[in-house]
């Protein structure tokens, strides 16, 4: 073996790298079958020392041989497989890592050599070293070299990796680097979020990426443009997911946009670009605390200098006003849900017009259905609104909105209750009779639902046609002698006796 290193010396080759001089092959591979031959010695395991160092040398041999040989290939598998034994056999902490170092090593050059391997049982295996490296071994002076290819490792999941990143020890020179390809994975993992997990996610990313926030305004402060053009990014995503969250962290995204401004006094590199979207993150702060007024003066802003964002935060009022009216529909502060229904109603009515001109000329199925969803919206804020305080404009506008839905949407259950409702109200017979006529058709037979709908059917039919609305009665009630559950019973009762339809003394009626 010796012998071997000292003609790789003398051929004018690296000392870390395999062979390629043919007679240096040579001599590795006679090394590697004296060291092979000692291993199977039967009494090889009572010398413990022993056999991790020729363990270690048997994987030597076969890595610096593999250059030169036909089946070099084959022989970095097989260093890879001797090397990692060594590491496991030695007691030494320091040898047991410069052992599963060069079994790291062998597996790359095998993969270097066939790159398709590299999601292959292969990869799968080299990544799982390096893991297992930076989790045994973090304060090796070798652990750096992995981090970074730790960052970009398909083979191993992302929060292993993050989890392995953060792990790297302070003492460790590229731990800075470390953090920022961890805070990078983690804004990625938090975009990619279900829901129920995107809380989390967005804190624990704003964990990691505050402290190198600050690290990069102070490099920035200090001239360096490519730590200004990160201290902006990063502020802008810790803003992102500090707003993102359920209950908003506005102190951290205060301090982050309270830091964006600064930047852009102070002439950071890519700040001018998001003064806009600095002043939006401004209205949505003033937002989640409550200040509404403040808010909408910021957007007011942004709308006359025809900024961008000043069109993006109507969606921005509307999801605040849809939060606040579901919160306050079913309270007992009547004036604050009138408030909140009025709210609604304009701010998705200026939201509804954005929608319209953005679908026109465009046949995108996400844009109409968007559309729906917040004409159904504003059609229930409307609603809540006509019937709290008989505000007629209130139903009108309502009416609009849910006529619009049934225009694309024809069978839609929210917006047919919607107009069955406010058309009766309005006055409009026919039109409320035909959404209760499509409701009654769509409900499960003798549902709650189903009931409600052939009361309210009945009721209108009576308006308009009697001897009708009579004769649909008598069927009702032979075919449900119950009559119905309360309290459309007491109702179908009601309009029993007013259209003069005979009910059985044992279905509750007197005639």
């Amino acid at each position: 073996y010796q012998n071997a290193r000292d003609r790789q010396a003398e051929a004018g080759e690296s000392s870390d790298e395999p062979t390629r001089d043919a007679r240096a092959s040579e001599l590795y591979l006679r090394a590697a079958e004296l060291f092979e031959h000692a291993l199977k010695a039967r009494d090889a395991d009572l010398f413990a020392v022993a056999s991790a160092n020729t363990s270690m040398l048997l994987g030597l041999s076969m890595f610096y041989a593999g250059e030169a040989t036909l089946d070099g290939e084959a022989l970095m598998l097989l260093a890879a497989d001797a090397l990692e034994k060594a590491s496991a056999r030695f007691a030494s902490r320091e040898r047991a890592a410069d052992a599963l170092w060069m079994a790291i090593r062998s597996l790359d050059h095998k993969i270097a050599n066939e790159p398709e391997l590299r999601e292959s049982q292969i990869g799968v295996r080299r990544d799982g070293m390096v893991e297992r490296f930076l989790r045994d071994y973090p304060e090796d002076e070798k652990a750096a070299a992995l981090i970074l290819r730790l960052a970009e490792s398909e083979n191993i999941g992302l929060e292993q990796r993050i989890e392995l990143l953060m792990a790297v020890p302070q003492s460790n020179p590229l731990q800075e680097t470390a953090k920022r390809a961890a805070s990078r994975l983690a804004y990625d993992r938090y975009r990619s979020a279900s829901d129920s997990q995107r809380d989390f996610l967005a804190a624990r990313f704003s964990e990691i990426a505050e402290p190198l926030l600050v690290i990069d305004v102070r490099r920035g402060t200090s001239g360096d443009v490519s730590a200004q053009r990160a201290a902006v990014a990063r502020a802008r995503q810790i803003a992102d997911a500090g707003l993102s969250m359920r209950v908003p962290d506005l102190d951290r995204v205060g301090r982050a946009v309270s830091l964006l401004e600064r930047m852009l006094a102070d002439g950071f590199e890519g700040a001018e670009t998001v003064r806009g979207e600095i002043r939006f993150r401004r209205a949505q702060l003033a937002l989640a605390a409550g200040r509404h007024d403040e808010a909408e003066r910021i957007i007011a802003s942004l709308r006359e200098d025809e900024d961008t964002f000043g069109d993006s935060s109507i969606r921005l009022f509307y999801r605040d006003a849809v939060l606040e009216f579901d919160r306050l529909r079913k309270g007992s502060d009547s004036e604050a849900a009138a408030d909140a229904a009025r709210r609604l109603l304009r701010v998705g009515t200026d939201l509804i017009a954005q929608l319209e001109r953005a679908q026109q000329g465009s046949d995108s199925a996400s844009g109409g259905s968007a559309l729906v969803s917040v004409r159904i919206r504003v059609g229930a804020a409307a609603q809540a609104l006509w019937i709290q305080q008989k505000d007629r404009a209130a139903l009108e506008a309502g009416l609009t909105q849910f006529r619009a839905v049934l225009r694309e949407e024809p069978q839609n259950r929210d917006a047919l209750r919607g107009v069955a409702e406010l058309a009766d109200a309005y006055g409009d017979d026919e039109d409320s009779l035909n959404a209760w006529r499509i409701l009654l058709s769509g409900y499960p037979a003798s549902s709650p639902e189903w009931y409600e709908a052939r009361t309210a059917h009945l009721v209108v039919l009576a308006r308009i046609d009697r001897p009708r609305a009579a004769a649909v009665l008598r069927q009702h009630l032979v075919l449900h002698p119950e009559v119905g559950p309360e309290p459309y019973r007491s109702r179908l009762l009601e309009l029993a006796k007013e259209l003069d339809v005979a009910v059985p003394e044992s279905r509750g009626g007197g005639r």
